[in-house]
């Protein structure tokens, strides 16, 4: 099935008037789904980056001791 046929049983379903709302429905609900899976990403992310370090604290320390 492609968009244009989906849409098409969408307003044979609901009507001219009110397809409008369940389309707009539908895409506001798929873009709170997108959003929550990003921050739940983003918070897994934060916590591997935790775990792992940044990467630089070797060369920090390496640097502080040629200054000292």
């Amino acid at each position: 099935m492609d968009v244009l046929t989906i849409l098409q049983r969408i307003i044979e379903v609901f009507g001219t008037e009110k397809a409008g709302i369940v389309i707009t429905s539908i895409s506001h609900f798929m873009l709170l789904i997108a959003l929550v899976y990003t921050v739940i990403h983003l918070i897994k992310m934060m916590f591997e980056h935790e775990e792992k370090g940044t990467g630089f604290e070797e060369p920090v320390i390496e640097a502080e001791k040629l200054i000292s």
